[in-house]
């Protein structure tokens, strides 16, 4: 008896040593990757084929990332890290 061939009509993902149909394709919640890789890069979301907000950053983002860095630099928020000479 032949099994049944696996449709991969609507795309295929390689997920733990093996291909799979798209649909069925999962990143594990403890991934490296999926924990890390976005404060890797920027990512502008797309609609429709349309950048949200023409692809630039918004004013939450833009406060957000003012906050971080105000916190960043300010002492009661940060430890430095003293190295050995």
């Amino acid at each position: 008896m032949n099994p049944t061939p696996t449709d991969f009509s609507q795309g295929a993902a390689y997920v733990r040593g093996q291909y799979v149909p798209i649909d069925q394709a999962a990143v594990p919640i403890t991934d490296w990757g999926f924990l890390r890789s976005d404060a890797a890069y920027d990512v502008v979301t797309v609609w429709d084929g349309v950048p949200i907000g023409g692809g630039q950053v918004g004013p939450i983002t833009r406060r957000l990332v003012e906050t971080y860095w105000a916190w960043h630099r300010d002492g009661r928020y940060s430890t430095p890290v003293r190295y050995a000479d």
